[in-house]
């Protein structure tokens, strides 16, 4: 079942002065709820009633471990069978049962694993303006979506734990170490880490943007001027796409994208000029 809604708000108008402006607000949500299927069992992996579609589960990240002794103090030995050791990834026991497990996976016994998030675009947003006067004329249209979430693809975010090749990216250098225990990334391993590339909220995404989408600005030239020369319009005009965002991701995602694996937007600037004879 799938609830939500679209609304559209605009408003046009012409003042004494001759200023013509025209406002346009598009606003929507929406989400879907599995309310039957076969899953009797509730498995996680799967379909399952009472599901909201795009669900992510995975662990809650605590941190990284800050020494070796706390490190072997929690029994992490189900995700990974490595030893492990300060700078590792150190993930929440929420069972209380003093081990890291997944359970069986499903609704009634899911261990340590909780719903950190869900990547359905939630309020949907665009604002558009647009207005002219004596010959100037102007164009802004904003986008955005409210809340959403991301886990990033390994191959371009985790590469340096992996055994899959890719472009390493600055951020990737952004390792526990002695000296830089306040890092983003675990400490260096080469493979046999699979804790680190499991869905958890310290890789979990906020998706959340704000994008200048298009800007333009033009002047058309009076026509009183250009009646001797046979031309009936001349408009010059600048434009702009992808200009400016705001979002909370890395700035290596581009948050309009729908997965994280993807190429870019590109921003592009154009100076341009209309002929009309």
């Amino acid at each position: 079942k799938t609830k939500g809604f679209e609304t559209t708000l605009s408003w046009k108008q012409t003042t004494s002065r001759g200023l013509r402006y025209g406002l346009s607000l598009v606003f929507s949500d929406y989400i879907s709820t599995i309310t039957k299927y076969d899953n009797p069992k509730g498995v996680l992996s799967d379909y399952y009633v009472g599901m909201k579609l795009g669900e992510i589960w995975g662990f809650e990240t605590a941190g990284l471990f800050k020494s070796d002794e706390e490190a072997q103090a929690l029994d992490q030995s189900e995700i990974s069978g490595h030893q492990f050791l300060a700078g590792d990834i150190k993930f929440n026991d929420i069972n209380n049962d003093k081990k890291i497990t997944r359970g069986s996976q499903t609704l009634a016994d899911h261990g340590d694993l909780k719903i950190i998030g869900n990547t359905t675009p939630r309020y949907s947003y665009g604002f558009r303006a647009n207005a002219d006067w004596k010959g100037f004329d102007i164009t802004v249209f904003f986008q955005g979506i409210g809340k959403r979430d991301i886990m990033p693809n390994s191959i371009y975010f985790l590469q340096h734990y992996t055994s899959e090749w890719a472009v390493p990216q600055k951020i990737n250098s952004d390792y526990w170490r002695p000296d830089n225990q306040d890092a983003y990334f675990p400490r260096a391993r080469i493979g046999n880490a699979p804790e680190i590339t499991l869905p958890q909220t310290r890789f979990l995404q906020n998706a959340a943007y704000i994008r200048l989408k298009q800007l333009t600005l033009g002047y058309s030239i009076p026509q009183v001027l250009l009646t001797r020369f046979n031309i009936n319009n001349i408009r010059v005009y600048f434009s702009g796409n992808n200009i400016w965002t705001s979002t909370k991701m890395l700035d290596i995602f581009d948050p309009e994208a729908s997965a994280t694996n993807v190429y870019p937007l590109t921003r592009s600037f154009s100076l341009g000029m209309n002929l009309t004879f």
